[in-house]
C-alpha cells in the first residue's frame, strides 16, 4: 500500500513539473516568435511596397510598349512569296490601295515580318506608319479584304493577354444580343437608345463644395460654348432639352455679340440639324436626358458650312471655311468629371485624340474640360502662356497631354486677365470658383483676345469663354429674301401712308413699252412689300410676363451668391411662363385659321419655327456616308435628277401661233375681278407681292395697269 502511495505522489510531482516546463517552453516560444515578428515586420512591409512599385513599373513598362506600338498594325495572311524587301514592300501597298487608301513612301516608317520562317504557317507583316491618322484610316477600310487576309492592331504581350482573357464575357454578351466590343482591356456595352437610364443624384452645395475643394470638378448645368468670329461665346446652361430654354437663351445672346456657339449637356436625343429664322442648330445625344453637345451658328454663315460630324454625345465637330481662312475644324467636347470612372475618361479621350487625327489642318477644340490646368510647368511654354490659373488635377493633365500631342496652345493662358475676370465655373454655394473652361487652337495668332461674359442673363454656373479672331473678310450682309412676306405676317389694313406714298410713286413711272411700265410697278409694289415686312406684327416669343420677370433676374444675378434661390425660383417661373405664352400663341393661330379656311394647314405652316437639314446621306454609288453640304447637294440633286428624268416624255402641246387678231383693250372692270378672285394665304410669285397686297392696293394700281 505504501509503495502504491509513493509511485502516485512521484507520478503526481512528475506531471506537475512536466506542465511548468510545457508552460515555460511556451512563454519564451511565444517571446521569441514575438521578437522575430517585430524584425521582420519592416521586411514584410518593405516586400508589400516593392510589389506594388513593381507593379506600378509593369503597368508603365505596358503603357510605354503600347504607346511604342500607337501607329503599327499587323497584316495576316499575306502570302510569303517576295524574296526581298522591296517584293514585300510593294505587295504590302497593292493591298493597301485595294482598299482605296492612297499610301505614300512617307507614310510607312517599317515594314517587315514577325516570327521565324517555316514551311507551316504564313508569316504576318508589321507595319510601323508615321502617322495614327493613317492607321485609323486603314481600320475602318479593313473590312474590304477578304479571307484568309486581316488587320489587326499591335499590342504588347500583357494587353494581348488580357484582350484573350476577355473573349469569352464578349462571346457571353454577344449572346444575350448586347452591342459590345473591347476597348482599354475592357468589355464594353452600348447602351440601348430606347433603355430608361436613371438620372444622377443632385449633389448638395456643401457636398459640390466639398468636393471642388479637393480640386475635382462637378457640373450639373448644361453649357452653351464657344463662339468664333468677333466673339467665340462658351457658355453653359442648365438644360437646353425644351424649346423655352432654348428661346430663352436665344432671347439672352441678343444682347450680346456672337457668331458661332459650342454647345455642351444640350440633353436632346438624336442627331438634327435645324434652321431658326436667325441662326442654324445642331446638337446629337444618345443618353435620354443627360449628355449631348452642339453648336448654334449665325445663318449668314450657313454657305460656308462644309460638315457636322457627330462623334459622340461628348463631341461634335463643324468643318467651316471661315472668310479668309481655309477649312477649319472646330471641335466641341464635354469631358467627365474629375470622379468620373476611368474607362469613361478613357473612351472620351480616345475619341477625342481619333477626332483631332481626322480633323483639318486648322483646328478649335473648346468645351468644358471639367479640369484645372494650373500653372505653366517646365517644358510647357509651346502649349501654355504665363498666365493660367489654379491647381492641376488629373483632367488638367490629361487635357495638357492632349494640347502637347496636338501642338494646340490653351489661349486662356495667353492673355493676362484680372483674377475676377479669369474663372469659368462657379460652386452652387457661390464659395468656389475654378478655370476648367478652356479654349485651344493651333492657330493662335489668328485670335485677336480671349475673355469672359458676365452679363449674359441666364441661369448657369459658368460663364462664357468668348474669343475673337482676325477676319481678312468683312462679314457679308444679309440678303433680303425675295419672298415677301407670308399671309399670316402682314397686317390686316395697309397703312393711309403707305398707299399715299405708292399713289405718288404709280405717277412717276415712265416707260416705252408695256414690259417696262410693268417693271415700273412691279417694283413700286416690292417697295411696298417690303415695308408691310418691316411693320409685321411679329407674335412675342416669350412673352411680357416671362420678360419682367427676365428683367428682375438679371438685377439679382449681380449677387449671385447670396440671391441663388430666387435666381432659381425665378428661373423655373420664366421657363413656365414661356411655355404658358407659347401655348397661347399657339391656339389663338388654330382658331384664327380654323375660323377662316376650316382646316389648321394653314396654322401649323405658320406655327413652324425651323426647318431640318439633313445631317447625312448614303450614296448609292460609293455605298459611303456624306456629312459635307455639297456632297449631299450632289446625291439629292442626281437622285431627283434621275427619279424625274423621263426619256420617252414628248411634247404633246401645240405651237403656240402668233394672234393676227386686233388685241381689245383691257376693261377695269376685268383686272378688278380677276385680283378679287384670287385667294388669300397663298405664296407670292418670284416678284414677292401676295395676293393680299394687290387687293389692298387695288384701287390705287387699277389705272396704271390699264392705261
Amino acid at each position: 500500500m505504501t509503495e502504491e502511495m509513493s509511485i502516485s505522489t512521484l507520478y503526481n510531482m512528475m506531471k506537475l513539473e512536466m506542465d511548468k516546463q510545457a508552460t515555460l517552453i511556451k512563454d519564451n516560444t511565444e517571446k521569441i516568435m514575438a521578437t522575430i515578428d517585430e524584425k521582420i515586420k519592416p521586411l514584410i512591409q518593405e516586400n508589400k511596397t516593392l510589389k506594388l512599385e513593381i507593379e506600378v513599373l509593369n503597368g508603365k513598362i505596358n503603357s510605354l510598349e503600347n504607346a511604342t506600338k500607337r501607329n503599327n498594325i499587323i497584316i495576316h495572311g499575306i502570302k510569303e512569296t517576295e524574296t526581298n524587301y522591296t517584293e514585300l514592300y510593294n505587295n504590302t501597298i497593292i493591298l493597301l490601295e485595294n482598299l482605296g487608301i492612297k499610301i505614300d513612301n512617307y507614310d510607312i516608317n517599317k515594314l517587315h515580318r514577325i516570327g521565324r520562317k517555316t514551311n507551316e504557317r504564313t508569316r504576318p507583316v508589321l507595319i510601323t506608319l508615321t502617322t495614327y491618322n493613317k492607321k485609323i484610316e486603314i481600320l475602318k477600310n479593313k473590312k474590304k479584304l477578304s479571307q484568309p487576309t486581316y488587320i489587326t492592331e499591335d499590342f504588347s504581350r500583357e494587353t494581348l493577354q488580357k484582350r484573350k482573357e476577355l473573349q469569352q464575357e464578349l462571346h457571353r454578351e454577344k449572346e444575350k444580343g448586347n452591342d459590345v466590343y473591347i476597348k482599354n482591356n475592357k468589355v464594353v456595352i452600348k447602351p440601348k437608345v430606347n433603355e430608361k437610364r436613371k438620372r444622377e443624384t443632385s449633389l448638395t452645395p456643401t457636398q459640390q463644395h466639398q468636393q471642388a475643394s479637393g480640386g475635382q470638378q462637378y457640373n450639373k448645368s448644361t453649357e452653351a460654348p464657344a463662339k468664333l468670329h468677333r466673339t467665340d461665346p462658351f457658355a453653359y446652361m442648365r438644360t437646353l432639352r425644351t424649346d423655352e430654354s432654348l428661346q430663352e437663351l436665344e432671347n439672352a445672346l441678343s444682347f450680346i455679340k456672337w457668331d458661332i456657339i459650342g454647345l455642351s449637356e444640350v440633353r436632346r436625343m438624336g442627331e438634327r440639324i435645324e434652321q431658326y429664322e436667325n441662326y442654324i442648330f445642331y446638337h446629337i445625344g444618345t443618353t435620354p436626358g443627360l449628355h449631348g453637345v452642339g453648336f448654334l451658328i449665325k445663318k449668314c454663315y450657313s454657305e460656308y458650312i462644309q460638315s457636322f460630324i457627330g462623334i459622340s454625345e461628348r463631341i461634335a465637330q463643324l468643318d467651316i471655311n471661315l472668310p479668309g481662312y481655309a477649312t477649319m475644324s472646330i471641335i466641341q467636347a464635354y469631358a467627365p468629371t474629375e470622379l468620373a470612372p476611368k474607362d469613361i475618361k478613357d473612351n472620351f479621350y480616345e475619341d477625342l485624340d481619333r477626332t483631332l487625327a481626322d480633323a483639318h489642318k486648322a483646328v478649335i477644340l473648346m468645351g468644358d474640360f471639367n479640369g484645372q490646368i494650373g500653372k505653366r510647368l517646365k517644358n510647357e511654354n509651346n502649349i501654355l502662356g504665363p498666365f493660367s490659373t489654379g491647381k492641376r488635377n488629373g483632367n488638367g493633365q490629361r487635357l495638357v497631354h492632349l494640347a502637347q500631342a496636338y501642338n494646340l496652345k490653351i489661349l486662356n493662358s495667353l492673355y493676362k486677365k484680372n483674377k475676377n475676370r479669369k474663372w469659368t465655373w462657379m460652386s452652387p454655394d457661390g464659395n468656389v470658383k475654378n478655370e476648367i473652361d478652356f479654349i485651344l487652337s493651333n492657330q493662335s495668332k489668328s485670335f485677336k483676345d480671349i475673355d469672359t461674359i458676365n452679363n449674359l442673363n441666364f441661369n448657369t454656373n459658368h460663364r462664357m469663354v468668348r474669343g475673337a479672331i482676325y477676319l481678312e473678310k468683312t462679314k457679308r450682309k444679309r440678303q433680303y429674301s425675295k419672298k415677301g412676306s407670308t399671309p399670316g405676317q402682314i397686317p390686316a389694313i395697309i397703312p393711309e401712308n403707305l398707299l399715299i406714298t405708292l399713289e405718288d410713286n404709280l405717277l412717276n413711272i415712265k416707260g416705252e413699252n408695256i414690259q417696262e411700265k410693268y417693271n415700273g410697278i412691279e417694283k413700286v409694289l416690292q417697295e411696298i412689300s417690303r415695308k408691310l415686312y418691316i411693320l409685321k406684327n411679329r407674335s412675342d416669343k416669350i412673352g411680357n410676363e416671362a420678360r419682367h420677370l427676365i428683367e428682375t433676374r438679371k438685377t439679382l444675378l449681380r449677387n449671385k451668391k447670396q440671391n441663388r434661390t430666387q435666381i432659381a425660383q425665378l428661373s423655373k417661373q420664366i421657363n413656365e411662363k414661356i411655355r404658358n405664352h407659347r401655348k397661347q400663341i399657339r391656339n389663338r393661330t388654330i382658331q384664327y385659321h380654323i375660323e377662316k379656311t376650316g382646316g389648321i394647314k394653314k396654322a401649323l405652316k405658320e406655327l413652324r419655327e425651323n426647318t431640318c437639314w439633313i445631317p447625312s446621306i448614303k450614296s448609292k454609288a460609293t455605298n459611303k456616308k456624306a456629312t459635307k453640304r455639297p456632297e449631299i447637294m450632289e446625291i439629292a440633286t442626281t437622285f431627283y435628277g434621275k427619279l424625274y428624268d423621263d426619256p420617252d416624255y414628248t411634247n404633246t402641246q401645240c405651237p403656240l401661233t402668233e394672234d393676227e387678231e386686233v388685241t381689245l383693250p383691257i376693261l377695269k372692270t376685268e383686272v378688278s375681278t380677276a385680283i378679287l378672285s384670287q385667294k388669300n394665304y397663298k405664296a407670292p410669285g418670284d416678284d414677292g407681292i401676295t395676293n393680299e397686297i394687290l387687293k389692298g392696293c387695288l384701287d390705287y394700281i387699277i389705272n396704271a395697269i390699264t392705261n
